[in-house]
């Protein structure tokens, strides 16, 4: 499973501390399909909720840069 480019938006939105809302309405959609997407994002990244996301987001971009590293 991977996110659709839409998803990614909402995650660099939600980390920025947007609100639905306001993701909805910067990227023109209804909060309704924000709500729906944040339900698969959060399943992608194995999270309750909003208040783990940001954490969830930048643990796994830590790793992916560590891995990365090593690979060199």
């Amino acid at each position: 499973m991977t996110l659709t480019e839409t998803q990614k938006e909402i995650v660099t939105l939600l980390i920025e501390g947007k609100t639905n809302q306001q993701i909805a309405d910067q990227l023109c959609f209804s909060v309704d399909k924000i709500k729906k997407d944040l339900k698969v994002i959060y399943k992608y990244f194995g999270i309750k909720g909003p208040a783990e996301t940001k954490r969830a987001v930048l643990v796994r971009e830590i790793v992916k840069i560590e891995i990365s590293k090593l690979m060199m």
